[in-house]
């Protein structure tokens, strides 16, 4: 009788702790809440960073004269069809309007549709999201797992199937 009661009091004591853990991790901030940005595509429609949490993203950053991005830019187009319909990703880039040497909105809107490119991307015409993840080179993608927390980073111009292994890689980090 006394050993029931103490395997009961010890299930007990450990449900408390996992509910007590449970609750910590449900209050803590992932990076992605840190990253409490909207910004409108192309197309003019609403991105809400924190809307994708639950989806691995993929997030490249980029600009029209950087030749290294212009070269990767086929491959995402490639990805982004490939990826669009599933349910835990989505592929995005961003941009930076009127910033370190980048045509306005109005520029990357028709470079976009000049070259064929349908993919979402993200208009920062503050630059607050380059700041907020340290972009210091383009293209630099972003990789935020489920959870809504950088994976990784890779900087420089990517290959189709890297891209496709770094979104595996972080769809199988959780």
């Amino acid at each position: 009788c006394k050993e029931i009661e103490e395997t009961i009091a010890e299930s007990e004591e450990r449900e408390e702790i996992e509910t007590e853990d449970n609750a910590q991790r449900e209050g803590e901030k992932s990076d992605l809440d840190s990253l409490n940005l909207s910004f409108l595509d192309q197309y003019g429609k609403l991105h809400k960073l924190t809307s994708y949490k639950g989806k691995v993203i993929f997030l490249n950053a980029w600009a029209t004269w950087c030749g290294p991005c212009r070269s990767e830019m086929p491959e995402i187009e490639r990805l982004y069809n490939n990826y669009k319909d599933r349910e835990d990703v989505v592929v995005l880039s961003v941009a930076f309007p009127r910033q370190s040497g980048e045509g306005d909105s109005a520029y990357i809107r028709s470079f976009m549709k000049t070259n064929g490119y349908t993919y979402p991307v993200l208009l920062d015409t503050t630059g607050k999201l380059a700041s907020m993840l340290g972009v210091t080179a383009f293209p630099t993608t972003f990789l935020f797992d489920k959870n809504g927390n950088l994976f990784g980073y890779v900087p420089g111009a990517m290959s189709q199937e890297m891209m496709e292994k770094v979104i595996e890689d972080t769809l199988n980090s959780i």
